[in-house]
């Protein structure tokens, strides 16, 4: 079992630091929640997509001035917040540009791309506030949360890959932060995804929880070091930032995590 440790005092930007860097990101969005969604004509539909374009180009610039600096720990910390924010702005553009041509859409599209829009919009919302000020914990249900923001749909946009997902179990209340749990799942079930899994499980014991999939598995040393932070994933930039949030996500709640695979079976 995998015991997680806490970040390093070095790898912590300050809160009000992070607010400054991403400024004009939250001018941008707060622009763009502006836009009544109610009534989403051709010109706020391309307006959304506009500034979540915008949004985008920030974002890069940011990182790409981390990088100028040679400063590994900021580095890192902007490669976190594109990991967490570059997903649901893509939906954001995707969505607003497919909602600009509503004429050619029919009634049950257009619903589900303003669906995506809004749910994007909000969930972008919380993830930057996270990054800007991190969350404190609350008594949250942890199986509704999830049932309410990782669905098959929402899955499908953000990993690009139709996976069956299913909730069993009856769920129960932790104390945690909502956006950093739904990071921490968010996180395990994309990645599952990923690994071509047809199904995924998640499975409420108290108190435990198990993300079960039929995927193509991975060896034995990979499973045992999948959070170790010393460990090197290759090929997988992505999958290393991910297992990362994890395992600090989980550090702040006491909470461990083990990982047990099989190779052309999957991972539980």
């Amino acid at each position: 079992m995998q015991k997680f440790v806490s970040q390093s005092n070095a790898d912590v930007v300050t809160a009000t630091n992070q607010a400054q860097k991403l400024s004009t990101v939250r001018t941008k969005f707060n622009e763009l929640k502006k836009i009544d969604l109610g009534n989403l004509n051709e010109e706020n539909c391309k307006r959304i997509e506009q500034l979540g374009r915008e949004i985008s180009n920030e974002l890069c610039r940011l990182l790409s001035e981390a990088r100028s600096k040679n400063d590994q720990n900021t580095v890192n910390r902007m490669e976190f917040v594109m990991h967490d924010l570059v997903s649901p702005i893509a939906v954001i553009v995707s969505a607003s540009r497919i909602l600009s041509r509503a004429s050619g859409l029919d009634s049950k599209t257009r619903e589900e791309m303003l669906s995506a829009l809004k749910t994007n919009i909000e969930y972008f919302d919380k993830l930057l506030t996270f990054q800007e000020d991190e969350e404190k914990p609350a008594v949250l249900d942890l199986k509704a949360l999830l049932e309410k923001s990782i669905n098959q749909e929402t899955l499908r946009r953000s990993s690009g890959y139709a996976t069956k997902l299913t909730y069993e179990g009856e769920g129960f209340k932790i104390n945690a932060g909502e956006i950093a749990m739904y990071r921490v799942f968010k996180n395990l079930i994309t990645n599952a995804a990923k690994a071509h899994a047809k199904e995924i499980t998640v499975e409420f014991q108290k108190p435990l929880v198990k993300v079960i999939d039929n995927g193509e598995g991975m060896p034995q040393q990979l499973a045992e070091n999948l959070f170790n932070p010393f460990y090197i994933i290759k090929d997988a930039e992505g999958a290393r930032f991910g297992c990362k949030i994890v395992r600090e996500q989980l550090d702040k709640i006491n909470a461990t995590i083990k990982v047990e695979s099989e190779v052309g079976k999957g991972t539980t």
